[in-house]
């Protein structure tokens, strides 16, 4: 399948609202885990949402929750663990069997699957700083980076306005 601009999808569908995979196709695999973005494409969304923690020692990864333990086999805070640890929990399991071999994706994971196909929508959740006005700009160039490296336009369409204020405005 050749690979389509993201926008341009968007545009294509004109004044119809837009469906947004929340998490992935949560509803089919696993939440922000490459199953469930894989099935988001399989599905034909234009754009697929994640949410993101930062950890311990600064990877960004597509996480929902501030702890490890509702979606992985791990226990804590995920900004006070480090990525080595947390790409090796099961993500999968707590769905069904069929998912044990799930992790927690990287964001550079999550935007390598998208490849294009889709818009990437983030939601800054929390961790050492991907909430603060640094970690939007750090966040930003991770998103710059991997778009170069694939030679194509991307759109990162949020940081979203309500999460960016909440810290700004305090």
């Amino acid at each position: 399948m050749a690979q389509l601009n993201a926008w341009f999808l968007l545009k294509r569908q004109g004044d119809k609202p837009h469906v947004i995979a929340h998490r992935g196709a949560s509803g089919y695999a696993p939440e922000n885990t490459l199953a469930a973005y894989q099935k988001a494409l399989d599905l034909g969304i234009v754009a697929v949402e994640t949410d993101v923690h930062q950890t311990q020692d600064g990877v960004i990864v597509t996480l929902h929750d501030e702890t490890l333990e509702r979606t992985t086999n791990g226990r804590g805070a995920v900004a006070e663990r480090p990525w080595q640890m947390i790409r090796k929990l099961d993500a999968g399991s707590w769905y069904g069997s069929q998912y044990s071999s799930e992790r927690v994706p990287s964001l550079d994971a999550y935007l390598s699957c998208l490849d294009g196909r889709a818009v990437p929508v983030i939601e800054i959740k929390g961790g050492v700083d991907v909430g603060s006005m640094d970690g939007l700009v750090r966040l930003s160039s991770v998103c710059d980076e991997k778009s170069r490296e694939q030679h194509r336009r991307a759109t990162y369409d949020t940081f979203p306005i309500f999460a960016a204020s909440r810290h700004i405005m305090t």
